[in-house]
C-alpha cells in the first residue's frame, strides 16, 4: 500500500490509527519518519488521557450543578415562591401568602375588627444588598401611583419554611430587623 497523501482514520487489528502524509503502512508495523512504531503502541498513553479528560470534564460538570443548587437555596426569589400561611395579629387568627414565580402575590388578612382583608399584586425582590428588600404592590408596579400602594420591607428567612417580612407603616423601607414592632412583621410558615 502506498503512502497517503492526506489525514485518515484506519482500524487496524481493532484499533484507531491516524495515517497521514508520512506514515507507511506495513502488515505487522507502522513506519512513521523512519522510526518503526508498532499498531497500537502509545495509544495506551491517549486513552488514558481521554479518560483523565472525561474524569475533569465529569467533576467540573458535578461541582457546577453543586453550585447551580446551592445558588438556588439561597436565592430568595426561589425560596419564597409558594403557599405560606401567615400568623395572626391581634389575636385575629392567621391569614394566608402566595408567592408566585411571576413575581405577583395574594395576601388574605383578618383585622383587628374582624374584617377580612386581601391584597393582590406584584411583588420585587432586591436580594443585592443586606437585608433583602421587598416591595409589595397593591396592583401592578407599572400603575399611575402604585407608590402610594407599595410596602417597602425586608426580607429574612429562619428556615426553608419560615419566613418573615418586616414593613413600617410610615412608608420607609426598614434598615434592620432589630426594634421593629410585631404589629408590622408578616410572620409567615410554609403551607404543608
Amino acid at each position: 500500500m502506498g503512502v497517503p497523501r492526506h489525514k485518515e482514520l484506519k482500524i487496524v487489528q481493532g484499533k484507531r490509527m491516524i495515517l497521514s502524509s508520512d506514515l507507511v503502512k506495513s502488515p505487522d508495523k507502522l513506519v512513521y519518519s523512519g522510526k518503526i512504531r508498532l499498531k497500537g503502541h502509545g495509544m495506551k498513553k491517549t486513552s488514558s488521557y481521554w479518560v483523565i479528560f472525561i474524569v475533569v470534564l465529569g467533576c467540573v460538570g458535578f461541582f457546577s450543578a453543586v453550585g447551580i443548587m446551592a445558588a438556588a437555596q439561597e436565592d430568595p426569589g426561589a425560596k419564597l415562591v409558594g403557599e405560606w400561611v401567615v400568623a395572626g395579629k391581634h389575636g385575629t387568627g392567621d391569614g394566608e401568602a402566595v408567592f408566585k414565580a411571576d413575581m405577583t402575590y395574594t395576601l388574605k388578612e383578618t383585622h383587628p375588627d374582624g374584617t377580612g382583608v386581601t391584597h393582590e399584586g406584584e411583588y420585587k425582590l432586591d436580594a443585592s444588598g443586606k437585608p433583602c428588600a421587598i416591595d409589595l404592590c397593591v396592583g401592578k408596579f407599572s400603575n399611575a401611583g402604585s407608590e402610594w400602594v407599595t410596602t417597602f420591607g425586608i426580607l429574612r428567612f429562619l428556615s426553608d419554611d419560615e419566613a418573615e417580612i418586616h414593613f413600617d407603616p410610615s412608608g420607609k423601607r426598614p434598615a434592620s430587623f432589630d426594634g421593629t414592632d410585631t404589629k408590622n412583621i408578616h410572620k409567615m410558615t410554609r403551607k404543608k
